[in-house]
């Protein structure tokens, strides 16, 4: 008969500590999507003349000098860049 092991808990915040501190160094992935977002929303703001831009532009067209906000046939990434351009899972303010 084969024995079971357990699951060996471990905190989430001792796996994200850098190898030297004794964790894996993983990193805090709500937090690592929201900063790579959010430069999206950023390369938005200065990078107009650029084809993704211009593609998004094409597809989404633009009000009030910014790109409309995403509806519900949006693709996913686009409703989330625009939660995040709005302030969604920031604490704080909108872009």
């Amino acid at each position: 008969m084969r024995k079971i092991k357990n699951i060996a808990w471990v905190n989430w915040d001792s796996i994200c500590l850098p190898k030297e501190d004794g964790g894996l160094r993983v990193r805090r992935l709500e937090e690592f999507n929201l900063s790579l977002l959010g430069k999206w929303c950023w390369r938005m703001l200065v990078d107009r003349d650029v084809l993704w831009y211009r593609i998004l532009n094409a597809r989404y067209s633009e009000e009030d000098g910014r790109l409309k906000e995403g509806a519900c046939r949006s693709s996913l990434w686009w409703r989330t860049v625009s939660d995040v351009r709005g302030g969604v899972g920031m604490g704080v303010g909108s872009w």
